[in-house]
């Protein structure tokens, strides 16, 4: 029994999970070079090993913001961790939550690496705010068993 409770409860935050990450297709992506406008993010572990790190920035296109981002895997340690905590960051517009996950982000072999790559950018459905505008992003899960 304990099982198939355990499987539901699974289930039902998988559930809530997809709903709350967009869905993007292929077409709806767009392609831009970094600048020095793009943020650093990611995960780092206390004891310094198997991190994981993106630029991320907010580009506007076609009248509303696209989340744009390049990451790289730091080794080969904690990968499975790191996509797990990474899919929590929420990322704000105005204090208004304009995206969850960096799965669209284009990947990198290294940090080196990434600095020379294109950052991929997904749609918001965020309207383009007029003039000034704030930006952030928060971890939303902070625990992991490793």
């Amino acid at each position: 029994m304990y099982g198939s409770i355990r499987f539901a409860a699974l289930f039902a935050v998988a559930a809530l999970a997809a709903c709350d990450q967009p869905q993007v297709s292929s077409s709806d992506l767009r392609f831009v070079p970094l600048t020095r406008d793009f943020e650093l993010g990611g995960v780092r572990w206390q004891d310094g090993r198997g991190g994981f790190s993106y630029l991320w920035n907010f580009i506007p296109f076609e009248g509303q913001l696209y989340l744009c981002g390049v990451g790289a895997q730091e080794g080969q340690q904690r990968t499975r961790i790191n996509t797990q905590a990474v899919a929590s960051h929420v990322f704000y517009v105005n204090e208004q939550r304009a995206f969850r996950g960096i799965a669209h982000f284009g990947r990198a072999k290294d940090f080196d690496d990434m600095l020379n790559r294109p950052a991929v950018c997904a749609p918001t459905g965020v309207p383009e705010p007029e003039g000034q505008y704030t930006v952030r992003v928060e971890a939303t899960k902070t625990s992991f068993r490793i």
